[in-house]
C-alpha cells in the first residue's frame, strides 16, 4: 500500500505513527545537492495520539497554582479584561483530543496573566476582569452527531471534573490581578440534557451553566473570593448583557447555537428590533462556529470566539474546513473594544530532513 502524505510526514520527523497524529496538511519541501543526493522536508503541526488518557495525573498537574497574591487597590474608572472560555467540549477525542484541548487552555490562562501585566505596563487601566463561558465547555456524550458516543474519550462526570478544574485555574490564576470579577455562563448545544437527540428539559438545566455556578459557589466559601460575582442568563434566556456606565457600550455574550443564522449581525438586528436585552449591547461575542471573526459592518462589533480544540473530525469530513485553535483575549473600554489578541495557539510543529 503505498505511503500516505501523512506517514511520510511522520517517517521524516521520525516518529511513530502509533503515537503521534498530523494535524492539518503538511507542507514537503524537497531539494538537490551538489553530489547529486536529494533532502526532503516537512512542516506540519503534530500531536499525541490520547493513549490510556489518565483524567487524576491530569488534574494533579492542574492542581500545581501559586498562592494568592493581595488584589490591587482600585485605580479609577479602568477598563475590562475579558477573556473568552469557549467551545473546549472536553472529552472529545479528535485530533490530539483531552490533553491537547486542556494544553491549549492551561497556556492561554498563563499568557492572559502575562497579557494583563504587559498591558498595564503599557498605560491600560484594567480594574475588572470578565471570565466568559460562551457555551460548549464540554462534549457531552450522545445526541449530537453520529458516533459519538463510540469516540468520547471521559464520561459526562469526567467532562464536568475538568471542566470545573480549568475554570477554578483561570480565576485563581486572574483574579487576584483585579478588583472586581465576573463569571459570565450562557448555555450552549452541548451542554444540554439530551435523549434521543433532543434536549428534554428547559435552556436553564444547562451543564455549560452549571460547571461556572459550581465554582462560584466553591468560591464563596472563602473571603480570598470576595471580589467574584457571578451572571447567568435570566429565565428562558440563551444570553448574557452587561449595561450600564460600567460597561462602555455594553457587551452580549451568546453561544450562538439558537440564532438560525451564520450571521449574527443578522440576528443581533432582530434583537435590537423586538426591543431585547442584546438589542441595547454595542459589543457581540459569541461560540459555536469555533473559529475566530471580526466584523464591524453594522456599526458595532461582533466577535466569535475560537476554539481550543485542534479538530472536529465530523466538521471536517461534513465540509472540509478546518480552524486555528485559540482563546479570544480583548479589553473592552468606555466606547468599544481594543487589544484584541487570540491567547493558546502554541501548536507543535516539526521541520526534519531525510
Amino acid at each position: 500500500m503505498p505511503e500516505s502524505l501523512e506517514e511520510r510526514a511522520l517517517r521524516i520527523m521520525d516518529l511513530d505513527p502509533a503515537t503521534h497524529v498530523v494535524v492539518g496538511a503538511p507542507k514537503f519541501s524537497r531539494w538537490q545537492l551538489h553530489d547529486g543526493s536529494w533532502r526532503e522536508s516537512v512542516r506540519c503541526q503534530v500531536a499525541e495520539r490520547d493513549q490510556e488518557f489518565d483524567l487524576d495525573s491530569l488534574v494533579k498537574r492542574l492542581h500545581s497554582r501559586r498562592p494568592l497574591r493581595a488584589v490591587p487597590e482600585a485605580s479609577g474608572d479602568g477598563d475590562a479584561f475579558v477573556l473568552c472560555l469557549a467551545d473546549w467540549q472536553l472529552g472529545k477525542s479528535d485530533g490530539d483530543g483531552v490533553a491537547g484541548t486542556t494544553a491549549r487552555v492551561t497556556a492561554a490562562v498563563h499568557e492572559a496573566e502575562a497579557r494583563v501585566k504587559a498591558l498595564r505596563k503599557s498605560g491600560r487601566h484594567l480594574d475588572c476582569l470578565v471570565l466568559a463561558g460562551l457555551g460548549d465547555v464540554i462534549e457531552g456524550c450522545s445526541g449530537h452527531y453520529p458516533s459519538q458516543t463510540f469516540s468520547v474519550a471521559l464520561d459526562r462526570r469526567q467532562q464536568l471534573r475538568l471542566a470545573r478544574e480549568l475554570i477554578t485555574l483561570a480565576v485563581v490564576r486572574l483574579a487576584p490581578l483585579f478588583e472586581d470579577v465576573v463569571l459570565v455562563a450562557v448555555p450552549g448545544n452541548h451542554g444540554e440534557n439530551r435523549q434521543g437527540g433532543k434536549a428534554i428539559t428547559g435552556v436553564s438545566d444547562s451543564d455549560d451553566v452549571a460547571v461556572f455556578e459550581q465554582v462560584f459557589e466553591a468560591m464563596r466559601m472563602t473571603e480570598q473570593y470576595g471580589h467574584v460575582t457571578f451572571v447567568e442568563p435570566t429565565g428562558d434566556e440563551v444570553h448574557v448583557t452587561l449595561a450600564g456606565d460600567e460597561w462602555g457600550p455594553g457587551i452580549c455574550f451568546f453561544h450562538g447555537h439558537t440564532s438560525g443564522t451564520k450571521d449574527m449581525q443578522k440576528w443581533w438586528a432582530g434583537q435590537t428590533q423586538g426591543r431585547q436585552a442584546p438589542g441595547k449591547a454595542g459589543v457581540l461575542v459569541t461560540g459555536h462556529y469555533h473559529h475566530f471573526k471580526v466584523d464591524e459592518g453594522s456599526g458595532r462589533i461582533w466577535m466569535q470566539a475560537p476554539s481550543p480544540e485542534d479538530c472536529s473530525q465530523w466538521w471536517v469530513n461534513r465540509t472540509g474546513q478546518t480552524s486555528q485553535p485559540g482563546t479570544l483575549s480583548f479589553v473592552l473600554t468606555s466606547t468599544g473594544v481594543d487589544d484584541i489578541k487570540v491567547l493558546g495557539r502554541g501548536a507543535q510543529t516539526g521541520e526534519a530532513a531525510a
